[in-house]
């Protein structure tokens, strides 16, 4: 909730970057496995919140979203 509360502000690569980190630090198995480079320049900081926006309202764990591509159908359709 904390990345979608946050999408749209400057630090939202700062704050990507300390999630992934916390993610791998509950999640021992994905040490060093996860990109933690979102605060670099070169990104575009508006389009990451707009990413963030867009996935962030997908449901992933009822029945229905796990029989489906809900990602692929979230992008295809660009809603």
């Amino acid at each position: 909730m904390r990345l979608k509360a946050g999408a749209r502000q400057p630090d939202i690569g700062q704050t990507v970057d300390r999630a992934m980190t916390a993610i791998e630090r509950d999640n021992p198995a994905l040490k060093d496995v996860l990109p933690k480079d979102y605060a670099r320049p070169a990104l575009d900081k508006q389009r990451l919140g707009q990413l963030i926006d867009m996935i962030g309202n997908i449901r992933v764990g009822d029945a229905e979203a796990r029989s489906r591509d809900v990602l692929g159908r979230k992008f295809h359709r660009g809603s």
